[in-house]
Order: structure tokens, then sequence, then C-alpha cells
């Protein structure tokens, strides 16, 4: 989009692909259109900051505005412009403007891909935690029913009785005569 701007912010020119991307018919931008009408409130602080800037002789190089269009919907586009000066004076501001919307689609289409990745991250993790948790557990049975097993092993090979405590307060009471001998091992 290429347009030019009288110093109050009346757009004097602005291309086909402006009249296009703005949805505004030709009669309208002749019959004089302020550049403020067509930047969301939003930006007008900002604007105003740049619009200073540029009247002291600054250019501005891709400022990111959202642009309202007449049929209630909005663009984002970033505007390269500078003074037009005659004769050493100031008489307008020329510029162009660039479609930013694919990038901006693409940057949130990113920063959702991002936070789904994280929230699955996270998901998993706590499903690893789960996992280990449970893995810990199993272990430990295991680890208490070798000691178990190594209990009765001693008990079948003793020369007599003996009573082992368990865990949970009770006790194995074994006669190693009546248990075979052939279960060592």
């Amino acid at each position: 989009v290429v347009y030019e701007l009288d110093l109050q912010g009346n757009i004097v020119v602005l291309n086909r692909e402006g009249l296009q991307m703005a949805r505004l018919p030709a009669s309208e931008v002749a019959d004089g259109i302020n550049l403020f009408s067509l930047v969301h409130p939003d930006d007008h602080e900002r604007l105003r900051a740049n619009w200073a800037r540029l009247l002291a002789g600054h250019s501005l190089s891709g400022e990111e505005y959202r642009f309202l269009r007449r049929d209630g919907t909005s663009f984002h586009a970033a505007s390269y412009a500078q003074l037009i000066v005659q004769e050493g004076r100031p008489v307008g501001v020329t510029g162009f403007l660039v479609d930013e919307t694919r990038r901006k689609h693409a940057e949130e289409t990113l920063r959702k891909a991002h936070a789904d990745l994280e929230d699955r991250v996270i998901q998993r993790t706590a499903e690893l935690a789960d996992s280990n948790a449970s893995l810990r557990r199993l272990l430990e049975k295991q680890e208490m029913n070798i000691g178990l097993a190594h209990q009765v092993l001693l008990l079948v090979n003793a020369e007599r009785p003996r009573n082992i405590p368990l865990p949970g307060g009770g006790s194995l009471f074994f006669a190693a005569q009546s248990v075979p001998r052939y279960l060592e091992g």
C-alpha cells in the first residue's frame, strides 16, 4: 500500500491496494479521510507520537498499527514513512504499508503450538512421575517379598524353630522339621 498524507494527516493519495485493503471507496478518500479514522483507537497515542516525530523530520521504519476497515474488521500493517519537503518546507508525508496479517497469523499459530507443547510436556511429566511412583511401590513390594523369601529360606534351613518378625507387627513361626530341606536356594 502506497500513500501520501497532508500535514494534518488527511489522505491525499492511496493506491488501489490501499483502497482494497481498507475496503474504502475511492469517493470517500476523495471527499477527505484522516489517517486517525483508519487506525484503531488503542494505537492513537503511539500514532500521535510518531506523527510528531515525522513532522520533526524523522522517518519511520516498520511502526506497526492495527488498521480498521469500513466493514468493522481490522488488519495489522507496518508503516514506513518520511516527510515530503519542497523548497525547504514540509508539505506532507509519503510512505507505504506492509500487510502483517500472515506474519501475525503465523506468530499466533506458533504461540498456540508452543502452548500446546508446553501443556503436553507438563501432562507427560506428570504421567512419568506417576509411573515412577508406581514402579517405586512395586520395587518396595519386591524388596519386601525378597526379604520375606530370604527369611523363609533361613527358617527352612534352620536347625531349630524361630520366630521371625513380619512387617505390620505379626510374626512368622516355622519348624524346620516340618518343611523339606530341598526348598533351599
